[in-house]
């Protein structure tokens, strides 16, 4: 008995760790200008598809080539239940948090930093035009953020296919993307491992959780 349960386990593991190895495919096709936003997204494994429409805003489901499944979002609900769960948690606040010191938080950018970089390599991009200009209310955060972006988009080596303008006079954020890419979620183990397991990140969640 004893081996059998031990034998069920391995193969359950062994059909996950093969299921990983499939990869998964994302296309998303999106533009913003002011507060107009279109676009669709869509995620495809194995024998599985959803696709979101933001014009539409609703969620279909797909197996194989076959709608299954229909989920509409409506913005009033949505923020009429927020609203409501605000008002129910309010008289629950009795204090506010305290905020993790500056040197916890400058220690967190390096393992995020690695973080980041190890993601955007791990996507195999098929097609990718990302265009899109943007705008903080502090224009020092707005520098730090662009070289930010820089940091990433040389690691990644993706060229001129990601271009982004900062604008340092108003808040602002405008974009008009594409984009088609694979990924298997195999890959993102390490680099989430060994970010969740960094001692600054490990402090910073101990900070949080105290808080």
């Amino acid at each position: 008995m004893f081996w059998l349960i031990i034998t069920g386990i391995l193969i359950i593991a062994a059909v996950a760790f093969a299921l990983l190895l499939f990869p998964i495919t994302i296309s998303a096709i999106s533009n913003k200008e002011g507060k107009r936003i279109e676009g669709n997204f869509c995620i495809s494994w194995l024998i599985f598809k959803i696709r979101h429409s933001l014009k539409n805003k609703q969620t279909d489901f797909f197996l194989l080539r076959y709608k299954v499944g229909t989920q509409k979002h409506r913005e009033e609900q949505n923020n009429e239940s927020h609203e409501s769960k605000e008002r129910k948690e309010s008289p629950k606040k009795e204090k506010s948090r305290k905020s993790p010191s500056i040197e916890v938080i400058v220690n967190l950018v390096g393992p995020l930093l690695f973080l980041i970089r190890k993601l955007v390599t791990i996507p195999r991009f098929k097609y990718l035009d990302v265009d899109f200009t943007y705008g903080l209310d502090d224009p020092a955060i707005s520098g730090i953020l662009t070289g930010l972006l820089h940091s990433i988009k040389g690691a990644s080596q993706i060229g001129n296919s990601i271009r982004f303008t900062p604008d340092f006079t108003h808040p602002l954020l405008n974009w008009d993307f594409k984009i088609i890419t694979t990924f298997t979620l195999i890959r993102i183990f390490y680099p989430l491992a060994k970010f969740v397991s960094n001692i600054h990140v490990l402090k910073f969640g101990w900070v949080m959780i105290r808080s």
